[in-house]
């Protein structure tokens, strides 16, 4: 069961916190009426846990999907311009301290 308790609160720290109480109890719910439905009664084992946590998927795009928005900075529409503007950003910055460098050698040798 300690599994279940971490799959949860890896799944709710990824949320927001008025949320977080109601999706919690919505699946601790759903992963017991999955177990049930999978040992069909009986106590679950550690290999039935498994299978049905793995089954939900990755704790954080679980949560993504109860948060019914991906979090991120840039949407795909911006991301070229972005990855653009970075490289050109990165590279004159490279290049302004390498000629400062450059200078202040040639200057005070």
């Amino acid at each position: 069961m300690e599994l279940i308790e971490r799959y949860i609160y890896a799944v709710i720290r990824h949320l927001p916190a008025k949320q977080r109480t109601d999706i919690e109890k919505e699946l601790r719910s759903l992963i017991e009426d999955m177990l049930q439905q999978r040992t069909g009664g009986q106590p679950p084992g550690h290999e039935d846990i498994e299978a049905v946590l793995l089954e939900l998927g990755e704790p954080g795009k679980l949560a993504d999907n109860y948060r019914g928005a991906a979090r991120c900075l840039i949407g795909p529409r911006y991301f070229d311009t972005y990855w653009l503007i970075l490289r050109i950003a990165l590279l004159a910055s490279g290049f302004g301290i390498l000629l400062a460098t450059a200078i202040s050698l040639a200057v005070n040798p």
